[in-house]
C-alpha cells in the first residue's frame, strides 16, 4: 500500500476532526461516519437558519463543507481511524476514541510528565539573556 499525503497528515486532521466531532465511544467505521455526517447536517441547519433570518451566507461555505465531507470518506477516514486504534491501543487516537478528547489530552500530559518530569516554563527574557551571552562569547 503506497504512502499518500492523507497518511502523512492523518494525526494533524484527525486533531482538526475530533476538535468539532466527538468521537467518543465510536469504535467503528460505520460509527465514526454516522457522526461526520450528524455534524455537517448541524452546519446545513445553521446555514438554513441564518439564511431564515435574512442574512447572506455564501453557497461556497456550503460546498466546500460537502467537499469536507466527501474527502473524508473518499480517503476512508473512518476506517484510518480505526486502523490505527488497533495499531496503537495506547495512542493518541485511541484515548480520545476511549475517553474523549479532554481527557485524552490529560492523561497525555501526565504521561508526558511521568517520562521527563516537570519542565520549567522558560520565559522569553530568559532566552535574551542566555542569546546575548552568547553573541558576546563569539
Amino acid at each position: 500500500m503506497a504512502i499518500d499525503s492523507f497518511d502523512i497528515e492523518f494525526h494533524a486532521i484527525f486533531d482538526r476532526v475530533s476538535k468539532v466531532v466527538d468521537l467518543k465511544g465510536a469504535y467503528s467505521a460505520a460509527a465514526i461516519n454516522r457522526r461526520l455526517e450528524q455534524y455537517f447536517l448541524v452546519l446545513e441547519d445553521e446555514r438554513l437558519k441564518r439564511i431564515a433570518q435574512g442574512r447572506r451566507v455564501p453557497n461556497r461555505i456550503l460546498s466546500d463543507q460537502e467537499q469536507m465531507l466527501k474527502l473524508l470518506k473518499r480517503n476512508r477516514f473512518a476506517s484510518r481511524v480505526i486502523a490505527e486504534l488497533i495499531a496503537n491501543p495506547e495512542g493518541k487516537v485511541a484515548l480520545t476514541i476511549r475517553y474523549g478528547r479532554k481527557r485524552a489530552k490529560e492523561i497525555l500530559l501526565r504521561r508526558a510528565r511521568e517520562r521527563h518530569g516537570r519542565m520549567r516554563i522558560i520565559r522569553d527574557k530568559d532566552v535574551e539573556k542566555f542569546l546575548r551571552r552568547k553573541r558576546r562569547r563569539r
